[in-house]
């Protein structure tokens, strides 16, 4: 077991690596560290805002939407039941993980010019932590056949991140808080399907 661990070096670099950002992060968050760095991306995407830019960006954000995560997860029901199922369970338990975090930090949404309008909290952003955590699943199933696509896929939910800001519905901490809360749990889910005797 111990060899069988050794081997798999690049998985504990992620796990641990993963980890370590999102407490290092909510270190830095948790003592006010974060409070320039949002204002000033913010500002910079209220800069660059033009109208041809802003309606892709609208189409864009809708990777990480509920509505398109539920879409593709029933797309996976068909295509493969057990891998569709198992991927919209995880897709629940993450909004779910997203709607108490939510209600315990309560922190609002920018109140500053923003394009569409969004209700409830704003930290995490959701659409960053569910698409972080829908492509990076999809991502994983396709490395080792489709590797090039893979990642491509990978890119989609750092799109969706910054569109978030872009519209204005979110800050910079906000997304970067769902990327590193996805990849955490994702980090999670490959160490039991590594490691199944332990887990």
């Amino acid at each position: 077991m111990a060899k069988e661990w050794i081997k798999n070096y690049k998985h504990w670099i992620f796990l641990t690596g993963s980890w370590m950002c999102l407490f290092f992060f909510i270190f830095t968050f948790m003592n006010g560290l974060w409070h320039d760095i949002d204002c000033a991306v913010y500002a910079y995407f209220l800069s660059i805002r033009q109208p041809v830019l802003t309606s892709l960006i609208k189409i864009m954000t809708y990777l990480g939407s509920a509505g398109f995560v539920i879409v593709l997860c029933l797309v996976g029901i068909v295509m493969k039941k057990s891998l569709g199922l198992i991927l919209s369970l995880h897709m629940v338990i993450l909004a779910l993980i997203n709607f108490v975090m939510k209600n315990i930090v309560m922190r609002p949404r920018p109140a500053y010019f923003p394009i569409i309008q969004e209700y409830g909290y704003s930290f995490p952003s959701f659409h960053a932590m569910m698409s972080m955590s829908l492509y990076g699943f999809i991502a994983y199933k396709l490395w080792k056949s489709h590797r090039l696509l893979a990642i491509v896929i990978l890119t989609i939910p750092i799109i969706v991140g910054i569109t978030r800001i872009y519209l204005g519905v979110h800050y910079a901490s906000d997304v970067v808080a769902g990327w590193l809360i996805s990849l955490c749990y994702l980090s999670v889910l490959y160490f039991i399907h590594k490691y199944p005797s332990i887990s």
